[in-house]
């Protein structure tokens, strides 16, 4: 009953928005269902990152929270996202290709590097935070992106932390460093 009291002050939080709703729950989907601190602790920070601010804001600082939440592994991989042109569907095996030759992707026991990428992909589109644009005939993902305001939060990060900066005009200025 306190998990669903949880819930019910996330959900409330959320003000609705779909978005933020299933970004809150891909971050909370790894998190122990029986302790009862950890699930306040989320609660208070979802609180604490949305206090005074207007809907679309709330939801931006839900998502940045769910990139916050990520492991360090998926930090890397998303924030490569942020290269490609917005509404661009990425072909799936060139992703995880890219991912590997980037050097993101740490081997397994018993796991090829393309399926431990694979992993990684599908970890990101539990939580969320990509989406399937076109399918196989036998149902497998095909191709992905970003959705609008994921991407935004994403360039916003990996441009704050060097990690790449898109150059939409001629004469931008160059950070000191950048990967």
């Amino acid at each position: 009953s306190h998990l669903e009291q949880v819930c019910w002050n996330i959900l409330k939080l959320c003000g609705g928005l779909p978005l933020a709703i299933v970004a809150i729950s891909g971050a909370s989907a790894t998190r122990d269902k029986t302790n009862i601190e950890e699930w306040q602790m989320v609660c208070r920070s979802f609180g604490a990152e949305m206090e005074g601010n207007d809907k679309l804001e709330d939801m931006k600082k839900v998502l940045s929270l769910s990139f916050n939440e990520l492991p360090y592994y998926l930090k890397s991989c998303l924030l490569y996202l942020s290269i490609f042109p917005e509404f661009h569907a990425i072909e799936h095996m060139r992703l995880i290709r890219l991912w590997i030759a980037e050097g993101f992707v740490v081997g397994e026991d018993g796991k090829t590097l393309e399926e431990v990428a694979d992993s990684y992909l599908k970890e990101l589109l539990n939580r969320s935070l990509l989406q399937v644009v076109q399918k196989t005939s036998d149902g497998r993902m095909k191709t992905c992106r970003m959705h609008d305001l994921i991407r935004e939060i994403v360039t916003l990060k990996s441009k704050n932390q060097n990690f790449a900066t898109i150059a939409k005009e001629p004469d931008i200025t160059w950070p000191d460093k950048v990967r």
